[in-house]
């Protein structure tokens, strides 16, 4: 179920004034950088080959991502400002591997070991039937742009949570969902922080790309037009999925 393995965090090797002595995100680095990454690029060349969530080896491999590349930071896209001063408020938007600790929702007797369901308030929208979880969706800004005070670092471009987590659905697509526990965790550094992308999404669920082939490839401007026309106004939580239910999709068409 949602496991807690966030906690597992890693000390700032740099020093460089966080007022907390752990940092949450994996790196600091910019988009155009991590793309350069022989894991990153291994990572983004394997997600958009998904052709199916019914693919037992596609599972398996989203199942490990978190354990095998919970150090890894995924680039997603960013805005682009005209203007090299402009430039410097530019955000990337990044993905980080990890579980999901969105609160519990329904337990299986029987619950299948890959996928979940997400279940929230009455929603005439379609979602995922099943999802998995990726992880959690950090923006990289200039530092003092939106960040707030509590994060005291030297650095000048910081990498923080927004408080959405990420999931792939059985649609392929890739859904923010946020998580309503976020303000409550004991690190102030750690909080969620705004962005020009949290401006757009609601406090709830919405769709980023509607295919997780275009990873890499999608813009800022196609992301907020793809959550403005999906988005879910309240809280959900994660379900466990009958194996029995799983069966049942696995043989349909």
């Amino acid at each position: 179920m949602a496991t807690d393995i966030w906690r597992h965090v890693y000390p700032d090797s740099e020093s460089d004034g966080f007022e907390s002595e752990f940092d949450i995100a994996n790196s600091h680095e910019r988009n155009q950088e991590l793309r350069g990454k022989q894991n990153v690029v291994s990572i983004l060349n394997r997600l958009k080959n998904i052709e199916s969530l019914k693919d037992m080896g596609a599972r398996e491999w989203l199942l490990a991502l978190p354990h095998h590349y919970r150090r890894e930071t995924i680039p997603l896209f960013e805005t682009t400002s005209k203007s090299k001063q402009e430039s410097e408020d530019d955000e990337d938007y990044q993905l980080c591997p990890n579980y999901t600790c969105l609160p519990a929702g329904k337990y299986a007797v029987s619950p299948n070991a890959f996928l979940y369901k997400l279940s929230g308030p009455n929603v005439e929208r379609q979602i995922p039937r099943y999802v998995m979880s990726l992880g959690r969706l950090f923006v990289n800004a200039r530092n003092g742009n939106r960040f707030n005070s509590p994060c005291d670092s030297k650095r000048q471009r910081l990498t923080r949570w927004t408080g959405y987590e990420l999931f792939i659905g059985d649609d392929l697509g890739i859904w923010s969902v946020f998580d309503p526990n976020s303000a409550n965790y004991d690190i102030d550094s750690w909080s969620p922080v705004s962005s020009r992308l949290g401006e757009k999404l609601p406090a709830g669920m919405a769709c980023l790309l509607p295919s997780v082939k275009r990873l890499g490839d999608v813009t800022f401007e196609e992301t907020v037009a793809c959550v403005e026309n999906t988005r879910v106004e309240g809280d959900f939580q994660i379900d466990e999925v009958e194996k029995r239910e799983v069966r049942e999709w696995l043989d349909g068409d």
